[in-house]
């Protein structure tokens, strides 16, 4: 049997009944990185037509989601088979939403994911299916993105509002609400913070209504044993009066905005943004705005200074959503200060200011160097995009450690102009960084790394208070700091 030749007839068969979805697999099967063998093929095939025998829609996303499982966790086709087929039976729309998202929970690979999401599903479908689209969509994007944790405390979450009894519009905008909150709130904190939300919606979902209002109005950011203690607040003021909790929850009490204020300790970036912006202006002399973490894109690999999370492309300086490091807001404000003045220093003192071709010239008189000097045969596996100091990190051997010593050396060329230029930062930001520094050391952090080295040069943080015993450590730390002091001292003459 030729496998090409069976492959095609299969394929056929689905044109013959209907040919864009045929065209559309094909497509699918070429974005497929795994093989897929005739049997498997002819499998997807039957149940694509039996899908399409009921609706168009729901043969198709049979026909897709068994490729996903195909290529991804093939194991998982007998228990999928068995869902969609089940779910069919009562409707192809019931059908087509079983073919769609139980996918994702199945590659998921969580036993008690899975048991969630069948036991909710049925208890979304009797409340109605219309319930079911907009949820399991959210649910989709925290289980093809890994957060799993959030994922189980969400189908609770759901299964604790749509087991309730309430009238229509009531679940309507549920549908609406739920998973709209939950994928608002940051990764690391949804699963705890879902958690006090299914809390409150176990009591009365008017309550847990007014919780997200007050989650969106900065109860987001309180830490997980404030949010406990507010969310407890609340729950006892709702049951005096339940008009009352909701007052409390959505922060539009004064018992509510008392409670908020005496437990947040978390600074959001909005807060502080204008005064950074005038800050930055001021100092740099040019517009540099600061801007959140969050909206760069998660894949980008910028080896550009960082600090404490933290980084500049030169014209923006992006910091943390919120800080929340230490006990009150003053301290945390104070972060956000001292990491802005960072990184104006890092653009007031030429870091973005790297010309890889003069870098170049100089390398080429330094005996023994090795690096490449044609710019232009430089090869790069990433975007044309990228800045000169990028291209230049890339020609090391070990790009890694070349960054690591770059950094150390560039953060600690900065650190001692900052402190001739501006000896006030000597006494407000310098000691917090060497706090962290040090903590980073005292929970065993530098192991097999070069976070002693970055304490010494980086953070001016003295010999003497660094952790290091070994021959090894003690020999790289003196050899790098009088490497640095000479370079700097060189410059200075």
């Amino acid at each position: 049997m030729n496998p090409k030749k069976t492959t095609q007839d299969l394929l056929n068969k689905l044109d013959l009944f209907d040919p864009d979805t045929g065209k559309k697999v094909r497509s699918d099967l070429q974005n497929c990185r795994t093989a897929v063998s005739p049997e498997m093929l002819a499998v997807l095939v039957d149940e694509t037509i039996w899908g399409l025998s009921l609706e168009t829609s729901f043969g198709l996303a049979v026909a897709r989601g068994m490729l996903l499982l195909i290529c991804r966790d093939p194991s998982c086709l007998h228990r999928y088979q068995a869902a969609i087929h089940l779910a069919g039976e009562k409707g192809p729309t019931l059908g087509r939403l079983m073919a769609t998202h139980l996918v994702p929970v199945l590659l998921s690979g969580h036993s008690r994911i899975r048991q969630l999401f069948f036991e909710t599903f049925e208890m979304m479908e009797n409340a109605g299916v219309y319930t079911l689209p907009k949820p399991l969509e959210a649910l989709d994007r925290m289980l093809f993105s890994d957060d799993c944790r959030s994922a189980e405390t969400y189908l609770n979450l759901l299964h604790s509002a749509f087991s309730r009894e309430m009238p229509y519009h009531r679940r309507q905008q549920l549908t609406v609400l739920l998973p709209k909150a939950a994928l608002q709130y940051a990764p690391a904190k949804r699963p705890w913070q879902l958690q006090q939300l299914e809390r409150v919606m176990r009591i009365d979902d008017r309550l847990a209504s007014a919780l997200i209002n007050g989650m969106n109005k900065g109860l987001d950011l309180l830490s997980p044993a404030a949010l406990l203690r507010f969310v407890s607040q609340g729950i006892d003021q709702g049951r005096t009066e339940r008009k009352r909790g909701e007052r409390f929850f959505a922060l539009e009490s004064r018992a509510g905005c008392s409670a908020f204020a005496e437990l947040q300790v978390a600074v959001s970036l909005p807060e502080v943004q204008p005064h950074l912006n005038r800050y930055l202006t001021a100092r740099t002399g040019r517009e540099v705005s600061v801007r959140s973490l969050s909206v760069l894109n998660a894949g980008t690999n910028d080896v550009s200074p960082a600090a404490a999370g933290t980084c500049s492309d030169g014209n923006s300086v992006y910091l943390p959503d919120e800080i929340d490091r230490f006990d009150t807001p003053a301290d945390n404000r104070k972060v956000y200060k001292c990491l802005a003045r960072f990184e104006a220093g890092l653009i007031e003192f030429g870091t973005y200011r790297f010309d890889l071709e003069k870098t170049l010239e100089q390398c080429s008189c330094i005996p023994g160097c090795s690096l490449p000097l044609d710019i232009e045969g430089i090869v790069t596996d990433r975007e044309e995009t990228i800045s000169d100091l990028e291209r230049f990190i890339g020609l090391f051997s070990q790009p890694q450690l070349a960054e690591d010593l770059f950094l150390i050396y560039e953060h600690g060329r900065i650190r001692r102009l900052l402190l001739q230029s501006y000896p006030g930062l000597g006494f407000t930001c310098l000691p917090m960084f060497q706090s962290e520094a040090q903590l980073g050391l005292a929970k065993g952090e530098n192991r097999g790394s070069l976070l002693p080295v970055y304490a010494h040069i980086a953070c001016g943080v003295p010999t003497a208070d660094i952790p290091i015993s070994l021959p090894w450590e003690i020999d790289l730390m003196q050899e790098t700091a009088t490497l640095f002091e000479s370079e700097m001292q060189r410059e200075a003459g």
